[in-house]
């Protein structure tokens, strides 16, 4: 795992925190209106739990979206 870390240059840096590969996998969407739709779970998100999220979001938000 690589990571940055503010050791002078030329000298090994220590980290004292050890590293894992646990983590929270994060999607949302917003409205113009300012409504947020979150959506976070303990694995990494996939092509179907990408589609399941855009599928609730067309059952919540009338018309169409606009994904970036």
């Amino acid at each position: 795992m690589v990571v940055r870390t503010y050791a002078p240059l030329g000298e090994t840096p220590i980290i004292k925190v050890r590293l894992t590969y646990d983590h929270l996998s994060a999607i949302s969407g917003i409205t113009a209106q300012g409504r947020l739709f979150m959506s976070v779970q303990a694995c990494s998100f996939k092509s179907p739990g990408v589609v399941r999220f855009l599928d609730h979001l067309l059952h919540h938000i009338p018309g169409k979206i606009l994904v970036i």
